[in-house]
């Protein structure tokens, strides 16, 4: 089912990026031959106003193959590509991107009018001489929105209080079944973001992450304490536990081999000795480190957040920006080799285990997926390497520049040059996708066993 899924998913994105080529050239007149989900041998195909429609054998992309699109094969008939003007050509080849951004833009839109699937901002602890505190926030508070702006979960919360916004703050907060309009300042304070950076974000002083244990890893110390999910922490060493950052920061700093853990379950305090793990890895600066863990994770709140027609567009705008901007960034530490690539870029193997995850999680979460994707998609195939699209581009703002095309021998040199890097590019992410799953070390111990 999982597979079916996946190919789903893929052959959609496909079609969605293919079809901004295909509309676009037919529109103009050029001759589309073939429209093709997939490459390699033809499984099947059907002959539909002058094009053949076909399923093909590897379903990892697609094209779209129109008359005259080689330079050596353009006659001059007027619905051939290379017979069009410049602009014409340069708009067929942009619009399948431009396809995908508009698919990302729907369905994000889509997803917020349905209801968005956000973290909640329910106040689980209010800090103690915080911003919250003195403005008059208490626990069981939701955050609505901040300065007439509506947030829909933790995520995008964060995201607003980490703009130079004007202060003092108002705040909209849902107590009961009341509003309330609240004015604070609070201190901007430097935390890392998702690439280790520090940025300054507004510390209102709160905690949406409360006590509950929501899950225990297999094997790790606090299953071997005893604790269980639904279990409610509420002391560490002698400190008093009121979120889950004064559970993460109490194990992290402690220096006993054991610590005295206290838990609430239905209503009884049980207190037991705890044996924190010691875990390396792998800081921004490739430097390793060490982390005290015992294996245990929160219980999370998620919400649905419906939005009218307005607010939905104007969020799936923010959530594809946000989307492309972490994308590009992401990209950008990779080439400046600040971010590993191999953290970074997933092939196959890891799209599909996250769009089973998503699936796992429902239909709308599968859309959100399907949305960052389809944008990724279109960011990809916008870069300026001859095969992809941005490619083609580049090589038209040449013509365009110098007046007439490049030799040909000098754009087949360039294709050829593309082709192998996509190729090295791919067989790299594949690589990379089986080492991050494991799969290299279970055929191996597999290999072991069979000997």
């Amino acid at each position: 089912m999982d597979i079916f899924i996946f190919l789903m998913v893929l052959s959609v994105l496909v079609i969605v990026h293919e079809w901004g080529h295909f509309f676009t050239a037919k529109s103009l007149g050029v001759v589309v031959e073939k429209f093709s989900v997939g490459f390699g041998p033809k499984l099947f195909s059907r002959q539909h106003k002058g094009t053949e429609f076909l399923v093909s054998a590897i379903p990892l992309g697609g094209y779209v193959k129109m008359a005259g699109d080689d330079r050596h094969d353009c006659k001059g008939n007027p619905g051939e590509f290379y017979s069009h003007p410049l602009g014409h050509r340069a708009l067929i080849v942009f619009m399948g991107p431009v396809v995908n951004f508009i698919f990302a833009f729907i369905s994000l839109a889509l997803i917020f009018s349905l209801g968005f699937p956000g973290a909640s901002t329910h106040i689980m602890a209010v800090k103690e001489g915080g911003a919250a505190q003195g403005a008059g926030l208490v626990k069981g508070d939701k955050i609505l929105a901040v300065n007439s702006r509506k947030v829909y979960g933790q995520g995008h919360l964060e995201r607003i209080l980490r703009e130079r916004l004007p202060v003092p703050l108002q705040i909209t907060a849902q107590r009961g079944d009341a509003l309330i309009q609240l004015s604070m300042t609070p201190p901007r304070n430097m935390v890392e973001n998702e690439f280790g950076e520090e940025e300054p974000i507004f510390d209102l002083g709160v905690e949406y992450i409360g006590n509950e244990v929501g899950w225990i890893g297999e094997g790790e110390p606090a299953q071997a304490a005893g604790l269980k999910e639904g279990d409610i922490i509420v002391d560490i060493n002698g400190a008093v536990i009121h979120g889950w950052s004064d559970i993460q920061n109490n194990i992290r700093n402690s220096t006993e081999q054991r610590l005295p853990l206290t838990y609430v379950r239905n209503g009884e305090r049980v207190t037991v000795p705890v044996s924190p793990r010691i875990e390396v890895f792998k800081n921004k600066d490739g430097q390793e480190e060490t982390l005290r863990v015992i294996g245990v994770g929160p219980s999370q709140q998620i919400e649905t957040y419906r939005f009218g027609i307005i607010d939905s567009l104007r969020n799936a705008w923010s959530e594809l920006a946000n989307i492309i901007s972490l994308t590009l960034k992401t990209l950008g530490k990779v080439v400046t080799g600040s971010l590993s690539a191999k953290r970074a870029i997933g092939g196959p193997i890891r799209i599909f285990s996250v769009v089973s995850n998503a699936a796992a999680m429902g239909f709308l979460s599968l859309i959100y997926v399907m949305a960052v994707i389809s944008a990724s998609l279109a960011l990809f195939n916008l870069f300026p390497v001859p095969v992809l699209d941005g490619g083609h581009i580049f090589l038209f703002l040449i013509e365009k520049i110098r007046g007439r095309p490049l030799p040909l021998k000098w754009e087949e040199n360039l294709t050829k040059a593309g082709f192998t890097a996509l190729m090295v590019l791919m067989a790299f992410v594949i690589y990379n996708d089986i080492v991050e799953v494991g799969l290299l070390k279970k055929i191996s111990d597999l290999v072991t066993k069979i000997r």
